[in-house]
């Protein structure tokens, strides 16, 4: 939970360079997307067998945070517009 939280508003600034490069609607479409993607993987990486089930969590759980972190500004970009 901790690395979510600190992934996701590092994140924030680039997810609005990229809301406003590619369009609001893009950007908030494909971190749905990913987000979807890194959510449904999650308990796939807890099921792995040893070690490396608890560095795949980390790292689909740090994907997730950034994942996430595109939701904010991208609907800035949108209601901008």
């Amino acid at each position: 939970m901790a690395l979510c939280s600190q992934t996701g508003p590092r994140s924030q600034i680039p997810a609005g360079f990229l809301a406003d490069a590619l369009g609001g609607e893009r950007v908030i479409l494909l971190g749905l997307v990913a987000w979807s993607l890194t959510n449904a993987a999650t308990p796939l990486a807890a099921q792995l067998p040893g070690q490396s089930a608890l560095l795949t969590l980390l790292v689909v759980r740090a994907v997730f945070g950034v994942c996430q972190a595109a939701g904010q500004p991208s609907v800035s970009a949108v209601c901008a517009r």
